[in-house]
């Protein structure tokens, strides 16, 4: 409906599904303010916010799916998926975040519980990822997490994401073949994160430097 109160998951979610039925198209968001929990991108399927549009993400934790996080737009073993245009996806972190995370005390460290947090992007195990232009603000956790996927594309993002401890602008795990530019990105911690956790990741990049056995706790 685009009304900002009435939830618009099930709406997107069917145009997703219908997309993907047809090979393949564009989800598209006119201007208006969508208020929606998690949803699952498929192959073939893209997401255009024009100018004007703004997907908002619900203050309810009980609207969100888990994919090692829990997560506003997730994407799990698909091929040719995308996000452009030139509108919004707000997280509402601020809300979100309220209670998930300890206060820091006498100098130390919080447990941040950012497994319980949700992400605004999370692709994992997916290929020829292109995420464009789109403005991504105000996540419970990190912004954008992108895992195990393969040929990624991040380009003239406008990312602010200060609503809460540990919000990274954008997280890149375990990926090969990516590209990130343009991008201005304003992050209460890490702007860009490179990590590789899997194990196989961690051990190609180990034999490829030509070490010897690698032993993992």
């Amino acid at each position: 409906m685009g009304d900002a109160r009435n939830m618009d998951t099930a709406a997107i979610q069917k145009a997703i599904d219908a997309a993907s039925a047809a090979a393949g198209g564009t989800v598209s968001f006119s201007p208006g303010t969508y208020l929606s929990g998690s949803i699952f991108l498929k192959s073939h399927v893209k997401l255009r916010l024009d100018q004007g549009a703004m997907l908002l993400g619900s203050p309810q934790r009980s609207d969100y799916r888990k994919l090692n996080f829990l997560a506003l737009i997730i994407a799990d073993k698909q091929e040719d998926v995308g996000i452009e245009g030139r509108g919004v996806i707000n997280g509402q972190g601020r809300l979100l975040a309220v209670g998930y995370e300890m206060p820091v005390t006498q100098g130390k460290w919080p447990d941040a519980r950012e497994a319980e947090r949700p992400v605004v992007i999370n692709f994992r195990n997916c290929r020829n990822v292109a995420i464009r232009d789109v403005t991504l603000t105000n996540s419970a956790c990190w912004m954008q997490l992108y895992r195990d996927c393969e040929n990624v594309t991040v380009e003239n993002l406008t990312v602010r994401n200060m609503s809460a401890l540990t919000n990274d602008g954008l997280d890149i795990d375990g990926c090969a073949h990516v590209v990130v530019r343009g991008c201005d990105i304003d992050s209460e911690d890490d702007g860009i994160c490179l990590k590789s956790r899997t194990e196989s990741a961690m051990t190609s990049w180990w034999r490829t430097a030509g070490c010897g056995p690698l032993a993992t706790p």
